[in-house]
């Protein structure tokens, strides 16, 4: 005989002292908010994004000139000794020679690797963002499913038998009584690690999914908003760049090179100051370089087949994702409105057992196996509607919609392009990130 309707009432006790300590009832969108705001995984990620957006502004320095000022001083001493028959006195000096200066290079073509580092760094950055929204989503998907199993186990304390009337079936009602309390404390510490609280009192969410209507349209809006397409798509991209980037280095370079210098007390036929200045165009053009070169661009060729069959693998799983989402939604809402029907016929049954029990013609097992029934069928719709919900979040995490934004949560929402036109085309200067959190350490 089933003793499932035990489980209820020992996990209903296990809960009791943290629900007293909880009077506030926590919904879905406040855990969920709180995970986008405070989670450190996402907080590591948007740094990371921040650190690729320099990535761009280090490409487009190479249009920038380099500026060098150089300083020197020191003491020489110089003799000549001049045994010929020339009219040089022999002479011994000590020297105090001194020099200043400054080199300005300004790079005017780079066989074309200036364009090709900002078009890669870019396809970087855009990349990386798609790389963000992933994590946001894994997150999201993560922290509601910790919700909906919290709140799947504790739900399983509606209509519990008296646990007094099945003594008999007492050792298999412990053993379930342990497990259940082991599954309910690991879904506990997974909502606390990802969500930063201990569950209090849950409201049991109401997901609802009005888009999309049909697996087609499930299929459509992966293809066109799934961010792992997203990223593998951008790294194709940019592994082109590199190629173009690498085979650069085997072009010529051509740099427009000023420099002035004043020097004193070189020597003793100049004891005076020296000025220059010079402005010339240097070119240079690389001839053989070990075949390193070579090697960099055909590896640059192979990381772009690489990345179009990530790309592809991409798609595969960007697919079977939103396919198995929408299968098992229908699936579980068939076995929700089967377990719903299981549980109306159950009550009437259990109302008619009764009834009989009072007049002598059912015994007190009777009762309990029809209690048993309903109370199987209301676990089922417990079970269903956890599934339900869970199916809703894998679908919108497969079409890219499992975002703070698509969920419209109550929050400011991070705004990728601040950083980045911040830092852009910053010549000079070290971060004053308004992004980065404040840091926990003494």
């Amino acid at each position: 005989m089933k003793s499932r309707f035990l489980l209820g009432g020992f996990i209903a006790m296990s809960c009791m002292p943290f629900a007293s300590a909880y009077a506030e009832v926590t919904t879905l969108e406040q855990a969920l908010t709180q995970v986008y705001q405070i989670n450190p995984t996402l907080q590591a990620e948007r740094a990371k994004l921040r650190e690729t957006d320099e990535q761009v502004s280090q490409a487009l320095s190479n249009w920038r000139p380099d500026v060098e000022a150089t300083a020197s001083a020191g003491v020489s001493n110089q003799s000549i000794n001049d045994s010929s028959s020339a009219p040089i006195p022999s002479s011994s000096s000590g020297l105090t020679p001194r020099s200043a200066g400054f080199q300005i290079t300004q790079p005017l073509f780079r066989g074309f690797r200036t364009v090709s580092a900002t078009r890669a760094a870019e396809k970087q950055v855009t990349a990386e963002r798609a790389n963000l929204q992933v994590t946001e989503q894994k997150l999201l998907l993560d922290a509601g499913t910790a919700y909906l199993d919290v709140v799947h186990y504790k739900a399983g304390a509606l209509g519990t038998t008296d646990i007094h009337q099945a003594e008999s079936r007492m050792k298999r009602a412990e053993a379930d009584r342990i497990k259940a309390e082991g599954d309910l404390e690991r879904h506990r510490a997974a909502y606390a690690h990802l969500i930063g609280d201990t569950p209090g009192t849950l409201a049991p969410p109401h997901l609802e999914l009005t888009n999309p209507s049909s697996l087609d349209e499930t299929l459509n809006l992966a293809k066109r908003q799934n961010p792992n397409i997203t990223a593998a798509s951008e790294s194709v991209d940019e592994a082109r760049e590199e190629v173009t980037l690498n085979e650069g280095s085997l072009l010529p370079e051509v740099d427009l090179v000023g420099s002035s210098q004043r020097q004193w007390d070189q020597s003793n036929f100049i004891p005076g100051r020296q000025d220059s200045v010079q402005v010339m165009v240097q070119v240079s053009m690389p001839l053989y370089k070990s075949g390193a070169d070579y090697s960099r661009t055909r590896a640059a060729e192979q990381k772009v087949t690489e990345m179009r069959m990530r790309l592809e693998e991409a798609r595969h799983q960007a697919f079977d994702d939103a396919t198995s989402g929408w299968h098992n939604l229908e699936a579980f809402r068939s076995t929700l409105k089967a377990d719903q029907d299981e549980k109306d016929a159950a009550e009437l049954a259990l109302q008619n057992v009764r009834e009989e029990a009072k007049v002598g013609t059912r015994t007190t097992l009777d009762v309990l196996n029809a209690e048993q029934e309903l109370i199987d069928a209301e676990t089922g719709i417990v079970q269903a509607e956890h599934d339900s919900a869970l199916a809703i979040l894998q679908i919108r995490s497969a079409t890219g919609t499992l975002t703070a934004d698509a969920m419209k949560l109550p929050v400011n929402p991070y705004d990728p392009d601040r950083h980045y036109k911040k830092v852009r085309s910053q010549w000079i200067g070290f971060s004053d990130d308004e992004d980065a959190p404040a840091s926990s350490d003494n």
